[in-house]
C-alpha cells in the first residue's frame, strides 16, 4: 500500500483469499503511525481461527528497510491486528516526498472455521461406510473408492489403477485445503455447499481431479446466483475455461 500522508485513516481496498476479505489500514497521530491488518469472513460465523506468518516492509531513503516478522491468530468474528512505529523518527526516514510505501505479506498456515457446520461427515463417524481415507493436511476423509472413481478419472486411476495408492488405506492428496475438498465432497453427494465463498476452492479441486460434474454446477451458480465481480468472473472464467460463463462476462 502505497499513501499519501495528509489524511488520518487509511485503508486499501478488500482483497480475498481464503474465503476471507483482507484489507490494510493505517492510522496516523502526532506520536506514530498505527497499521491493521483486518480480516472478515465473506460467509457469516461468528467462531473461526486463521493462523498466520506475517512480514512487514517499508523501504526509504537510501534503500534503507524495516522489516518485521511475526507469528499471529486471527480469531472471532473480526479479526484485527495492529503494529504501532514512531512517527517521529521512522518519518525522517521512511517518509519521501510526503509518501509511505508498506508491503504485507501474510503466510496462512491454517484455518478453523469453527462456527460452519458440515452438510455431510466425512470424518471416522462414516468408517464402516469408507473402504478408503484421503487426507489433505491433517484432516481424513473417510470415502468409497469406486464412488469417487465414477465421478473422477484422476480418482479412477489413483483409486483403481495401478499407481501404488491402489493398494494403500490412507491416501494423502496434495495441493488442496481440506475446507475446499469437504465442499467438493459435499457438492459430489448432492449437498448445496456452493456459494460466493467456496466456489473458487471447489472449482480448484474439480480441476484438479477433473470433476466435469461438479465444475458445471459451479458455472451455473456463478452464471445464476453469484454477486461475485465482472472482474473476478472472467478470472474465474478464464482460469477453469468456462465457456458458458465467458461468453456472459464479454457480452
Amino acid at each position: 500500500m502505497s499513501t499519501n500522508l495528509k489524511k488520518k485513516f487509511f485503508y486499501s481496498e478488500w482483497e480475498e483469499f481464503h474465503d476471507m476479505k483482507w484489507r490494510l489500514g493505517l492510522e496516523r497521530s502526532d506520536a506514530i503511525f498505527g497499521f491493521y491488518i483486518q480480516c472478515d469472513p465473506i460467509a457469516l460465523t461468528d467462531k473461526w481461527l486463521i493462523e498466520t506468518e506475517i512480514q512487514f516492509k517499508m523501504v526509504g531513503k537510501n534503500k534503507n528497510s524495516y522489516i518485521k516478522n511475526w507469528k499471529e491468530n486471527f480469531k472471532n468474528k473480526k479479526g484485527r491486528r495492529m503494529l504501532l512505529l514512531k512517527r517521529k523518527e521512522d518519518e525522517k526516514v521512511y517518509v519521501i516526498d510526503g509518501n509511505l510505501s508498506v508491503e504485507v505479506t501474510v503466510c496462512i498456515i491454517k484455518t478453523n472455521k469453527f462456527g460452519v457446520e458440515p452438510n455431510r461427515l466425512f470424518d471416522e463417524s462414516q468408517k464402516d461406510l469408507s473402504d478408503v481415507v484421503l487426507v489433505v493436511g491433517d484432516v481424513k476423509f473417510f470415502v468409497l473408492r469406486k464412488f469417487l472413481a465414477g465421478q473422477s478419472p484422476v480418482f479412477k486411476a489413483l483409486l483403481l489403477g495401478k499407481f501404488s495408492e491402489s493398494e494403500m488405506s490412507e491416501i494423502p492428496l496434495a495441493g488442496i485445503d481440506p475446507h475446499d475438498f469437504q465442499y467438493y465432497l459435499e457438492v459430489l453427494h448432492g449437498e448445496s455447499a456452493i456459494d460466493d465463498s467456496t466456489v473458487e476452492g471447489i472449482l480448484h479441486v474439480a480441476d484438479m481431479y477433473e470433476t466435469s460434474s461438479v465444475t458445471r454446477k459451479c458455472e451455473e451458480f456463478l452464471l445464476e446466483k453469484s454477486k461475485k465481480s465482472s472482474e473476478d468472473m472472467r478470472e474465474l472464467a478464464a482460469q477453469y475455461n468456462l465457456m458458458t460463463l465467458k461468453e456472459k462476462v464479454h457480452e
